[in-house]
């Protein structure tokens, strides 16, 4: 079993999006906020599918998608999801990530080759 390194990822300095005005305690919560990301670990099972999609669809409607473009996500997380259970690391360890971009959300799927 390999292990995972993570780094930690320290916050870049907010700049004021206002000519000339002072950065406020909200703007800076709100740009630390939408750099976190979210994710769930779970193992690559097609019993957890419900759990995955209902993840990335809350998550994507939390960074604001709208329903029919958090849907989509979804159903390519389905699929996406569905062929990692069956083919690439089934039963495995698997991490299903969300990033919130300006317009849009990533989803990542971390797991390892390795057994």
């Amino acid at each position: 079993m390999t292990r995972r390194r993570f780094f930690p990822i320290l916050p870049s300095p907010v700049v004021s999006r206002r000519p000339g005005g002072p950065v406020t305690r909200e703007e800076t919560d709100m740009d630390e906020a939408k750099n976190r990301p979210l994710s769930v670990h779970l193992d690559a099972r097609p019993r957890f599918l419900s759990v995955v999609t209902q993840f990335v669809e809350t998550a994507a409607t939390a960074f604001g998608l709208g329903k029919e473009e958090s849907l989509k996500l979804c159903l390519a997380t389905e699929e996406i999801f569905l062929y990692i259970c069956e083919y690439v690391c089934p039963g495995d360890a698997l991490e299903v990530e969300c990033r919130d971009g300006l317009y849009y959300t990533r989803v990542f799927f971390r797991f390892s080759l390795l057994r």
